[in-house]
């Protein structure tokens, strides 16, 4: 089994997050995988920067308003990108672990899923199926900056899709 996210439900109204419910509340999101166990969070050296970015995201609950499959850290050499591309993907090549809190009503059952894929190697087979984590309000969503493929699915309903993102930067050890 390897770990791909940490999830983690905040006690709150029904939409300002305040303190973590107690250890048994807490649960560890899994995705059946081939090899040894993997960390969750990746391992870091000594020291984590304070987030530079921090993204408040706003879904349209028509449908219309997706995000496509990607990593949310850069791992491509200037020689493979270009040295203009590498440049402005400079913010993206420190990030370490992605934090997703959800600022939607905790009875949140209107799509707009997290579909987080399970880690493959270059050459191995590519994860296609995911699983699908719903954004409800108060969960906290960690994971691993450089290892794991996420998207984005539509929303539908009355209320838009809200989801506050920022990025630990550090160095990959």
């Amino acid at each position: 089994m390897h770990k791909i996210a940490l999830e983690m439900k905040f006690a709150r109204s029904e939409y300002c997050p305040s303190t973590l419910l107690p250890e048994e509340k807490r649960r560890i999101v899994e995705v059946v995988g081939e090899g040894d166990p993997e960390p969750a969070l990746p391992r870091i050296g000594h020291s984590y920067l304070v987030p530079k970015q921090c993204q408040l995201a706003r879904y349209k609950p028509d449908g219309s308003s997706v995000y496509v499959r990607h990593l949310d850290r850069c791992n491509l050499s200037m020689n493979e990108m270009g040295v203009v591309e590498f440049l402005r993907a400079s913010d993206y090549r420190g990030r370490v672990v992605t934090a997703i809190l959800y600022l939607n009503k905790s009875d949140w059952n209107s799509g707009g899923e997290l579909r987080v894929f399970d880690h493959h190697e270059k050459g191995e087979e590519r994860d296609e199926k995911g699983l699908d984590i719903i954004p409800t309000g108060g969960k906290l969503i960690l994971f691993d900056s450089s290892k794991v493929e996420h998207q984005v699915l539509a929303s539908y309903g009355d209320d838009p899709r809200y989801a506050l993102t920022c990025w630990v930067n550090g160095i990959l050890t």
